[in-house]
């Protein structure tokens, strides 16, 4: 292949590629989006218009059907109405986040069926007469809003799914809305002349009804039975042919709602909760399993239409004190305060104070007496004298140990005192010396009792034994020796 005739072929491959990729990208674009002119199946995201009326003849499952998600169907004012055919759905909705609005079905089995269709939304339509007008099966968080449902069989119908009704007429079907296994909101909405019940929930989580009025429907305005949470504020209620609110197996807070007449509802029971009389004239709570006790929450309720302007409430919440729950008071721990340890004070004296016969003083906690515990001149030697005290809190024993030293000559001689005390507080004993009590020490419990040489023997329960003498701790033959060492020398000195 020569050069001039690979160059003509690489031309023709670029033209021929410049003109396929703007064709490819109409293709992409008529698959996202694209006008409607009959019945047919969508199965690709994006927007979607009606041009005109659609589902003569129509044939399949449903003359519309959205098998993708985050598709809209905008009806554009048009109308999807069944004429003829086989199919028995008008829209049949399988994709998540899909939304159908501004479109009047009508003439179906079910106007706009929703399966398995997450977040789905009907918006701005008019469903009528179908034998359902929304159709909801296993689909969660669903929203129905600004819309008309009249003229059906069943406004709306929902099984084992999750549907919120917001600025919603419901009026003129046979019954307004059917639920089985569902949680269910209506809110801002009108439920009204349905030839039987206005709403009926069997079996569900929830329910909650606010601010809508459910008016002269033919059997109960809202019926409740086995379900989890039932809630209704704001509500107006009149001309219900059976209970306003009707509740079967478990109880409805229906509180802060206008009844139809200014003395509240009928019904001769008593709310459960304040024991209000439900003797007015407006419409009935239903009884409970206790004679004359409803199982609906109705105190306290308005006395003038809350629709009318600022409604005005009777009626008060019940004084209700709650139960303590137990607390658990931390213990307080005992405050050790410190043993003052004892500081031996030295004896100022001047040149010769041994002949005073006082050799020095002693602290009586270091476990030495006055005179009696002096060391003197001469060969009178120091004593150790061992003091054991007792901890009642843990039975130990912290000795006290009392060094006496004596140095001869003229002298000044003192204590050097060492003692090992618990940080615990401490009680005086019947000889003067301070004893250890722990934070239980039980003091009440000591016993004393007389043993040789004049000691005394003491036993407090739940501690140990100790013994001390008569005339001070650590005070025995050795401290009569020293006195009489002392008493030698001086006698000498003399």
């Amino acid at each position: 292949m020569t050069a001039s005739h690979r160059h003509r072929v690489a031309t023709v491959a670029l033209v021929v590629a410049l003109i396929a990729v703007p064709a490819a990208s109409a293709a992409v674009a008529a698959q996202s989006s694209g006008d409607i002119d009959s019945c047919t199946t969508i199965d690709q995201s994006g927007t979607y218009t009606l041009t005109g009326d659609v589902g003569a003849n129509a044939s399949g499952q449903a003359c519309l059907t959205i098998a993708a998600s985050d598709v809209t169907l905008d009806g554009n004012g048009n109308a999807i109405e069944n004429t003829g055919g086989e199919a028995d759905t008008g829209v049949l909705v399988r994709g998540q986040n899909a939304v159908v609005r501004d479109v009047t079905v009508s003439g179906w089995v079910d106007g706009v069926r929703l399966v398995d269709a997450y977040a789905a939304s009907v918006e701005g339509a008019t469903l009528t007469g179908n034998q359902n007008g929304v159709s909801l099966d296993r689909t969660a968080d669903a929203t129905v809003t600004d819309t008309a449902l009249t003229g059906n069989d069943v406004g709306l119908g929902a099984s084992d799914s999750g549907v919120t009704l917001s600025n919603v007429d419901v009026t003129s079907n046979a019954v307004g809305v059917q639920a089985l296994y569902a949680n269910v909101g209506v809110e801002r909405s009108t439920v009204s002349n349905n030839d039987g019940n206005g709403i009926s929930v069997d079996s569900g989580t929830s329910v909650s009804v606010d601010r809508t009025a459910v008016e002269n429907n033919g059997n109960h305005g809202v019926r409740v039975v086995s379900v989890d949470s039932a809630t209704i504020r704001y509500s107006v209620f009149g001309g219900n042919g059976g209970d306003g609110v009707h509740a079967e197996g478990g109880q409805v807070d229906a509180r802060e709602n206008w009844w139809g007449a200014e003395n509240g509802p009928s019904g001769n029971v008593e709310d459960p909760a304040t024991g209000r009389l439900a003797d007015g004239d407006g419409d009935s709570v239903s009884e409970g399993q206790t004679a004359g006790v409803s199982n609906v929450r109705f105190d306290p309720y308005y006395v003038t239409d809350p629709q009318t302007g600022d409604g005005t409430l009777v009626g008060e919440e019940p004084t209700e004190t709650p139960t303590p729950e137990p607390t658990e008071e931390p213990t307080e721990e005992p405050t050790e305060e410190p043993t003052d340890q004892p500081t031996a004070e030295p004896t100022d004296t001047e040149d010769g104070a041994g002949d005073d016969g006082d050799a020095g003083t002693g602290d009586d906690d270091a476990g030495t007496g006055d005179d009696d515990a002096g060391t003197g001149d001469g060969d009178a030697g120091g004593s150790d004298t061992v003091t054991t005290t007792d901890d009642s809190d843990d039975a130990t024993s912290d000795p006290t140990t009392t060094d006496s030293s004596a140095t001869d000559g003229d002298d000044t001689t003192t204590s050097d005192t060492s003692a090992t005390t618990d940080d615990s507080a401490t009680t005086t004993s019947e000889n003067g010396t301070d004893a250890a009590a722990g934070p239980a020490a039980p003091v009440n419990d000591t016993e004393a009792t007389a043993g040789e040489n004049g000691t005394l023997t003491s036993r407090v329960v739940g501690g140990e034994t100790t013994t001390s003498s008569g005339s001070g701790p650590g005070f025995g033959v050795a401290a009569a020796l020293v006195a009489l060492g002392a008493s030698a020398l001086l006698a000498r000195r003399y």
